[in-house]
């Protein structure tokens, strides 16, 4: 099974606030999780998965 992380350490990934993250769940923005009890949990290869696509997306062709 892959590594479970909670927001705070989804914060840290991204270097952001775990506000930030908590919001971008609210939005529908964040990567894919799943609740535990009242824990937010995100599988880290899920989440380094989400920051390429994001990557791709704004990364500019040079």
């Amino acid at each position: 099974m892959d590594e479970l992380i909670d927001t705070q350490e989804v914060a840290e990934l991204c270097r952001t606030s775990a506000e930030t993250v908590r919001y971008w769940q609210y939005v529908g923005k964040a990567p894919r999780s799943f609740k535990l009890g009242r824990r937010r949990l995100y599988k880290r290869a899920d989440v380094i998965e989400w920051l390429e696509s994001k990557y791709q997306q704004t990364a500019v062709a040079r």
